[in-house]
């Protein structure tokens, strides 16, 4: 039987490559597409070690190229955008938007987009908030719904049924805890939140559901699904650090994040997203219910204090 075709858009990056590594682990079900800007990049160089991987170069702007690249019919399409703070709102559809109709032209199966939290199930769904690049998002979630909502009353029901969307929407990542100045600058934004609880989710958890949503589309597809693996204050999240790492959670000075909330606009809207209970919201049963990665686990298992 002939492996389903899957396009990974970002493979380089933490999401990409958290699903890359799920997909492996079902080969030979599917034979992976990893999309990357530059071919020769070492992070590239090591995909190409991986089973039932090719690495196409390609810009995701520029769709028709990708599917071009690839001999065969494509089953699947993963995307995730990246904002710029520095380009206008419209960087991020440029880069999801003709991918969608690109996909539905070639008759792609199922994409997923992997979208951001706004304020939890129920609110996600039509609030765009004042964070431009979650306002993007949205737009890129509406547009998914009703290009292909279209597509599929045009065409006949055997495609119909096979005409399958999927979102993703996680909260704040685990993964920008990590050495280096942004992550010292993300954690000195953590401790402006006080008391306030953060719910948070591991990239890994984002690539393992991925994974599921196309092995089994029949339960996955036309459906919405927010990430969270815990919800923690600061206080735990320095405790939790210091327990498993032995020492204290490094940060730059508040000072900084003042500073970087002024001349990011779109950052300074983030935090005060997260101040205002944007990441706050009542998710125990759904943590409950999902059982991803708690952050002791992930720092144990994923993160790069563990690794160094």
């Amino acid at each position: 039987m002939e492996s389903k075709r899957i396009v990974v858009v970002g493979a380089t990056g933490k999401q990409g490559g958290a699903l890359i590594r799920a997909l492996s682990s079902t080969a030979p079900a599917f034979h992976i597409y990893a999309l990357t800007r530059n071919a020769s990049s070492a992070a590239a160089q090591r995909l190409r070690c991986k089973p039932n991987v090719s690495v196409i170069e390609g810009d995701v702007n520029k769709p028709s190229t990708v599917f071009a690249a690839i001999s065969g019919p494509v089953y699947g399409v993963f995307c995730v955008t990246s904002p710029d703070p520095f380009k206008p709102s419209s960087f991020e559809e440029n880069q999801a938007m003709p991918l969608i109709d690109a996909s539905i032209q070639h008759g792609v199966h199922h994409f997923i987009f992997s979208s951001a939290d706004r304020g939890g199930p129920g609110v996600s769904e039509h609030t765009p908030t004042q964070v431009p690049h979650f306002a993007t998002k949205l737009r890129i979630e509406q547009y998914l719904k009703t290009t292909t909502a279209s597509a599929r009353e045009k065409c006949g029901d055997e495609r119909r049924q096979q005409l399958l969307w999927t979102i993703l929407r996680p909260v704040a990542f685990y993964d920008n805890i990590m050495p280096g100045f942004i992550g010292r600058s993300y954690v000195a934004m953590l401790r402006q939140m006080g008391d306030r609880s953060i719910a948070m989710v591991g990239t890994q958890d984002i690539g393992n559901l991925a994974a599921q949503a196309f092995n089994e589309p029949g339960e996955y597809g036309m459906k919405e699904f927010p990430l969270v693996g815990e919800q923690l204050t600061f206080r735990e999240i320095q405790r939790t650090f210091r327990e498993v790492v032995g020492c204290d959670i490094p940060e730059t000075y508040g000072l900084v994040v003042t500073m970087l909330r002024w001349a990011i606009p779109d950052f300074g809207e983030t935090c005060r997203f997260v101040e205002d209970g944007g990441y706050s919201w009542d998710c125990t049963d759904l943590v409950k219910e999902q059982r991803l990665l708690d952050f002791e686990t992930w720092l144990k298992d994923e993160s790069e204090f563990c690794k160094i």
